[in-house]
């Protein structure tokens, strides 16, 4: 591969992202995303109809129908732990030994840093705007995660596949003060300071806008902003198509290496090299018309594929234009009704209506102030027509669109009432029931893609780990059968040659990835608690408890209560087989009891159960 040169490469970076975010596809994306967030905010009326309502002398009245079941769907992700076990392919001792400390490497990981809300965080911003974005960071060796606001991403548009798999770049919009850039970027100091003097004009020029106020990287075409004086610095990490070699070492080892000299040197003597196609990672930080950096990336994940640090999760996509959506856009003119309809019914409820004859009563203007009042008195004269409106029949009208409104809007996003545990007018238990079951089958399809994610996630999580834990590393875990013992990965040994080897080496190895979703319990007595609960309400009393039923519920096998029950089994084989060691000793042998007459009962069971 040619060596590439850095300015070359910058340009053609910021010629790609500025496209990018001037595509159409990305414009109406940002456009629509950023109203769904409106609608999860409770900002759902326009402008226009604000106005409009404030002509009127309307308030406004805002009830979020569509946050409160985005937020019960989420739980569904939020309550779950998700457990990561790598398993070796080859079934080999030691690789086998490498995976389970890898699984261990994995969960400690996930606990410290939160994993499972920093992705479910990721997947409710896809369920709002159709895509949400995870992120791994390495600070001096130190394995982090984070959840950047999709706002901030910028994607490539043309990976047309359904996840975003198959991206050519991942760019980020990373705002900070002047101060902290020229602290970071010490030789670039002086670019700086001229960059921000001459406004860091973005391509398309000072009258080009692209969605208005959020993005600030477009208002006025600049990466300055004045305002709060802070400068918008690009970090680009993009893919370049190149070779990599694949080798065994001297100590039988495989290792993937985009340097042939490398391979040719470590190689076993007389093993073949592979040469295979993928790609190299490489990060390019920019502003405007300054590069700030740009390198090879340190985490080369997946030479085969070029993958980034940065996970999408998409709820959906279109088809024809690949633009990514949520579940809100359904929902938008149902719950635009259900407002305008709410506020209506709060104006006439507290307004009334006349209808009289001219010269009903004598003061006209009276009449209005009078009506408005608990206790207002109106003197009619006789013989004309007075009629008094409290506006009754209309406000029951609007109530009944009220209602339909607020179902137009669970079935528009497919998670019902009866799935936030709501009482509603599904009475019987099989209505409530296929009910939970349509949310539960509405979106289905978009957990599988977060679940798809997660996949993702945990293949990244090993590239990683194999980047940043070169060091022994030492855990305490606890198997199947409670037993706690300790794994080790890359453990410094001396070989039968006297060479230093490394054993549970985390470079090497083919490994398949399992993931389970569990209840997100802080110990294994409520997991058993949790599940012991399960089997009370499907009406499975303990006296019908068997190891093996506990092992179908999911219950843990160091639980106190399975060693009960299977004490307590044992206890009862033993009471049959001495019961069986009686009979046959009451009926003079062990060829078995002649039975009586249909339906009666032997007299030596009889006796053996102590009944008269």
């Amino acid at each position: 591969m040619a060596k590439l040169d850095a300015q070359s490469e910058f340009e053609k970076c910021k010629s790609v992202f500025e496209a990018s975010v001037q595509s159409e596809t990305y414009r109406d994306w940002y456009d629509e995303a950023s109203r769904d967030f409106d609608y999860y905010e409770g900002r759902a009326l326009s402008t226009d109809d604000l106005e409009k309502m404030r002509e009127a002398k309307i308030r406004p009245f805002q009830h979020n129908l569509i946050a409160p079941r985005i937020n019960s769907a989420a739980a569904k992700a939020i309550q779950a732990r998700t457990t990561i076990t790598y398993k070796s392919r080859t079934g080999a001792d030691e690789e086998a030994a490498t995976a389970e400390g890898l699984t261990a490497l994995a969960m400690f990981v996930q606990d410290k840093n939160h994993s499972m809300r920093i992705l479910g965080e990721a997947g409710v911003d896809a369920m709002k705007g159709g895509l949400g974005w995870h992120t791994f960071e390495v600070d001096d060796g130190v394995l982090g995660e984070r959840r950047p606001s999709p706002f901030d991403k910028v994607w490539d548009v043309r990976d047309r596949t359904p996840y975003l798999t198959n991206q050519g770049f991942s760019a980020e919009m990373i705002w900070k003060s002047r101060e902290e850039w020229k602290l970071l970027f010490e030789d670039k100091a002086e670019e700086i300071d001229s960059l921000i003097n001459s406004g860091a004009p973005l391509v398309g020029g000072s009258d080009y806008s692209l969605l208005g106020e959020r993005l600030r990287l477009v208002n006025g075409g600049s990466y300055y902003d004045k305002q709060f004086d802070e400068l918008c610095v690009i970090k680009f990490d993009y893919r370049v198509p190149a070779k990599f070699y694949v080798y065994t070492s001297k100590d039988g080892k495989v290792f993937q290496t985009f340097d042939r000299k490398e391979a040719e040197k470590n190689s076993q003597r007389g093993e073949e090299i592979s040469e295979e196609k993928g790609y190299k990672v490489y990060t390019c930080y920019f502003s405007g018309d300054v590069m700030l950096d740009w390198f090879e990336s340190p985490y080369q994940l997946n030479p085969a594929r070029g993958d980034f640090v940065d996970t999408p999760i998409v709820a959906f996509r279109e088809e024809l234009t690949g633009k990514p959506y949520g579940i809100i856009r359904a929902s938008r003119d149902p719950q635009n009704l259900y407002n305008r309809t709410l506020s209506l019914i709060y104006w006439h409820s507290t307004s009334n209506r006349v209808v009289m004859d001219k010269g009903a009563v004598d003061k006209v203007s009276k009449v209005a102030s009078e009506i408005a009042r608990a206790d207002g008195i109106i003197e009619v004269n006789p013989g004309k027509r007075f009629d008094f409106d409290n506006n009754t029949q209309r406000i029951q009208h609007l109530r009944e669109i009220l209602q339909v409104a607020d179902m137009d809007v669970q079935k528009a996003l497919g998670i019902y009432d009866e799935m936030m545990g709501v009482e509603t007018n599904a009475k019987s238990g099989i209505a409530i029931q296929r009910r939970q079951a349509a949310s539960q089958t509405t979106i289905a399809l978009m957990f599988d893609r977060f679940l798809d994610a997660k996949y993702r996630w945990a293949d990244k999580l090993l590239w990683l780990v194999r980047a940043t834990f070169t060091d022994q590393k030492v855990f305490n875990i606890t198997d199947d059968d409670g037993v706690v013992k300790s794994v080790s990965l890359n453990e410094g040994v001396k070989g039968a040659d006297g060479k230093d080897v490394t054993r549970q080496d985390v470079r090497v190895g083919t490994y398949d990835i399992t993931i389970e979703e569990t209840m997100d319990v802080s110990s294994q007595q409520e997991e058993a608690r949790l599940k012991m609960f399960e089997l009370f309400t499907s009406g499975i009393t303990p006296d019908r408890f068997t190891p093996g039923l506990l092992d179908l519920a999911g219950v843990p096998k160091n639980a106190k209560i399975r060693k009960e029950v299977e004490q307590g089994v044992q206890q009862a084989m033993e009471a049959q087989a001495q019961m069986r060691e009686q009979m046959q000793k009451l009926s003079g042998g062990p060829q078995g009891i002649t039975q009586g007459p249909a339906g009666a009962q032997p007299a030596a069971i009889t006796n053996v159960m102590g009944r008269a």
